[in-house]
């Protein structure tokens, strides 16, 4: 039987459909997923992906980039396909994977910036409590817990656990803030730790080329450009003062303050543009499927022969086998689609505007409006928005009936004007994908987060405008 996502490359190119088509056929009959999860990755987000690794290459082409680097972890699977798509068509831009995080990266600098390490402490996420601020600032448990004990001197051994484990609302992170500015204790020890892991950081740099005289460009997922921000100034406190970066990125919510508008190219969306896009994505579930099989870059380690090498987490991805048996897919579907497209010249008279429509009618279908099947498959992907991989939790969490009330979207904006916290709001980095797992009837819970998301995205736009 014929799947949307067939469909939707049989419209807009059928020389895409015949390669996933051809995959397919190939890998129907494995049991790593159910049918309904191997036909949306297959037909759906694999050849999605190809339309944006096509715009990364000719833009490279177009503006003399001699080097890409695919930013970990969103960028492993954007590079493997770069590298087959480079070596099958003899494409002369060099391909290279950067281990690396904002983690790995901010680290080394926080000795240099104490405030803006505390900004950063403080920052809002899905979870924040105190032991993930501490963790954000590379202490250990342990060492987390003497902190805690400043701020909690009536508290020992279960209660004290149970205080820094508890979740800090957003509108609380402020006074945070004030307080560990001022925490003489903790900035000892975050600049320690900081001063330790810079040498190692730079000597990564260095020996991945990134203060060579080429011309070179990042590439990455995306979303709010901090990345690149925090990439360039390590470079420059690595003594690489000229360094301008540059990035191609598949989608940008927004930019982070004082960057040049300029340095950050978009494929999908923009901070001023692209909201029917914004709505009808979700950047969570693309971060879950678009990763690796290792864990989090958690920094570098010197090797005795000089060589500088990325540690990371260990025990690799929690969705390990998922993400390598997608990167078996990948390399499928990239060999019959070399068959069809076996040139650039071939992908450019496609265009890119069809590469962006495929996408777009792709991410609706999966994103906004999954099947049970689907939602199950991606929806227990696991997931964290923060910079360390400690508090994972399933994408899509299933919503229990008190829950799903409490995101009607006239619910949601009345508890806004009453400045309630929503609480009782099922937390989902998938909304769409929890209604479908949670068993949700009709259209009306989908067309609320829709809704909800036009009016979120739209006052946001407008904003950037105004700017």
């Amino acid at each position: 039987m014929e799947s949307d996502y067939m469909r939707i490359l049989e419209r807009f190119d059928w020389r895409l459909a015949l390669a996933a088509g051809r995959t397919r056929k190939k890998v129907f009959d494995e049991e790593q997923a159910g049918p309904a999860a191997q036909d949306a990755l297959i037909c759906g987000i694999l050849p999605a992906l190809s339309c944006f690794v096509e715009w990364i290459l000719e833009r490279a082409g177009a503006e003399g980039k001699q080097r890409v680097y695919f930013l970990a972890r969103d960028g492993y699977l954007m590079y493997r396909m770069a590298k087959q798509f480079c070596a099958g068509r003899g494409l002369p831009v060099e391909c290279r994977y950067l281990y690396g995080s904002r983690y790995a990266w901010r680290v080394p600098q926080y000795h240099l910036d104490w405030e803006g390490c505390v900004d950063k402490l403080c920052l809002g996420g899905l979870r924040v409590n105190f032991l993930v601020m501490m963790q954000r600032a590379g202490l250990t448990t342990e060492e987390a817990l003497d902190i805690a004990a400043g701020y909690w001197p009536e508290l020992s051994g279960e209660a004290l656990w149970a205080a820094v484990r508890e979740e800090i609302p957003y509108i609380r992170l402020g006074g945070w803030k004030d307080r560990l500015r001022e925490d003489r204790r903790l900035r000892a020890a975050v600049e320690e730790k900081s001063r330790k892991a810079f040498a190692a950081a730079a000597g990564y740099l260095r020996q991945e080329g990134l203060t060579d005289p080429v011309p070179y460009v990042l590439a990455d997922s995306g979303w709010v450009g901090s990345i690149q921000q925090t990439l360039e100034a390590l470079l420059k406190c690595a003594g690489d003062a000229d360094r301008k970066l540059s990035g191609y990125y598949y989608g940008l919510y927004s930019l982070p303050a004082g960057a040049d508008p300029s340095a950050y190219q978009t494929w999908y969306f923009s901070p001023r543009r692209g909201l029917r896009e914004k709505v009808y994505f979700n950047n969570c579930l693309f971060e879950c499927v678009f990763s690796s099989p290792e864990g989090s870059c958690i920094g570098y380690e010197t090797a005795p022969d000089k060589s500088v090498c990325p540690v990371t987490e260990p025990g690799g991805s929690p969705n390990r086998e998922r993400m390598e048996w997608e990167e078996r897919l990948l390399t499928l579907f990239v060999n019959e689609y070399l068959r069809e497209y076996p040139d650039s010249e071939s992908v450019r008279a496609r265009g890119q505007d069809a590469g962006k429509r495929i996408s777009f009618e792709i991410w609706k279908r999966l994103m906004t409006r999954p099947s049970p099947e689907e939602a199950e498959y991606f929806g227990t992907l696991l997931f964290t928005d923060d910079v360390i991989a400690g508090a994972v939790r399933e994408t899509a969490p299933v919503f229990t009936e008190q829950e799903k009330k409490a995101r009607r979207l006239i619910r949601r904006l009345a508890g806004l004007c009453r400045g309630a916290k929503g609480s009782s709001m099922g937390v989902s980095a998938w909304p769409e994908g929890s209604l479908a797992r949670s068993g949700e009837k009709g259209s009306r819970g989908y067309r609320e987060e829709i809704l909800h998301k036009y009016l979120l995205y739209g006052v946001k736009q407008l904003m950037g405008w105004r700017r």
